[in-house]
């Protein structure tokens, strides 16, 4: 199995939603919908993967499935929007590089499964069509979930093997098995801020950030001079982090790969901009059998990044600017492009 070699030598992409298992067909039960109309208007847009779509009114649902009904300030949702839509960009990806490997799941196997999700339907008093307005998905979306669920839970049961495993959890066994870290950070907030300024704030983030790094300031002194977090005046000393709590798993995924010493790149969480120095590290002592579970979990993500970060250069996904996205190269937040405003016609 080439698997560990194939996948594990090339550098992972930093990654915004958690894969984090593979969720199978749940009917939606007890919900009221209208009678769809017969004609519905053409969806909306929101990215291209080859030949497939994603609308903007599926990666509202996905982004609906995922958090609960708090709310949100701006730049928030429309980072959680750029997350959402990034996630189903990567699933088509997927798609992409299994097909290419000849390892897609067939036409047959996915009308197969539809028919079972009708039955389900049905069995609670439903049709597919009301089905899809409460998912919020067109046929072809659904059909594109049902097939990267088959397909992509068929590819993990392969290539995650318990040798394989043992090999994933060598290779990043500070993230698994209950070390700590003690970090400090820079936080540059961004709750008060508009939309067009968070440019302008991460850039002076990434500024500050390459003085401490050429050494024209000192961290404590950079902190003391930027920061916008409570531990200001502790040379922004958080104290002890775990891999998954209590921190944002992007300020956490980012920390855990930091030796003592070390700055990390800027990172954004909900909370604004932060530059992260970790301090010091507390190994764990968690064991292969008593981290299995997150350790699958870990392996998943970690081969999803990589093939959508590879196939990505095969199959560029193109965004409409009808909805947030995430760029490309930087990982920046691009907002959407307004509407053109209708001409007022002369008299």
């Amino acid at each position: 199995m080439h698997f560990m070699q194939k996948t594990f030598r090339a550098k992972p992409p930093p990654q915004s939603f958690l894969v984090g298992g593979i969720a199978f067909l749940v009917g939606v039960i007890g919900l009221t919908i209208p009678a769809v109309a017969l004609q519905q208007p053409e969806p909306a847009i929101a990215a291209t993967v080859a030949n497939q779509t994603v609308t903007v009114d599926e990666a509202n649902g996905f982004l609906g499935r995922t958090i609960d009904d708090r709310p949100l300030r701006d730049d928030v949702k429309t980072l959680l929007q750029a997350k959402a839509l990034e996630q189903l960009v990567g699933q088509l990806l997927v798609l992409e590089y299994l097909r290419a490997d000849n390892k897609l799941a067939s036409d047959e196997d996915v009308q197969l499964a539809q028919e079972r999700l009708e039955e389900e339907l049905h069995a609670v008093e439903q049709t597919l069509e009301q089905h899809l307005a409460a998912q919020r998905l067109t046929r072809s979306g659904l059909a594109n979930r049902i097939r990267f669920q088959l397909s992509w839970k068929r590819y993990l049961d392969a290539l995650l093997t318990e040798e394989n495993l043992k090999k994933h959890f060598e290779k990043f066994r500070r993230e698994m098995d209950d070390g700590q870290m003690r970090v400090s950070h820079l936080l540059l907030k961004t709750s008060d801020a508009a939309l067009d300024d968070m440019d302008t704030i991460r850039v002076k983030a990434e500024q500050v950030r390459q003085q401490v790094v050429d050494g024209k300031i000192a961290w404590s002194d950079a902190v003391q001079s930027h920061s916008q977090a409570a531990t200001r005046e502790s040379a922004g000393d958080i104290g002890w982090i775990g891999r998954f709590a209590p921190m944002p798993e992007s300020f956490s995924a980012a920390a855990f790969k930091l030796e003592p010493g070390q700055i990390s790149a800027t990172v954004r969480t909900e909370f604004g901009f932060h530059i992260i120095r970790c301090e010091e590290i507390k190994p764990g002592t968690r064991s292969y059998e008593q981290a299995e579970q997150d350790i699958r979990r870990h392996a998943t993500q970690y081969l999803f990044g990589w093939i959508v970060a590879r196939q990505k250069e095969q199959t560029p996904p193109r965004y409409t600017g009808q909805y947030p996205h995430l760029d490309s190269t930087t990982g920046q937040v691009i907002a959407p492009t307004p509407p053109p405003q209708p001409q007022p016609q002369r008299q």
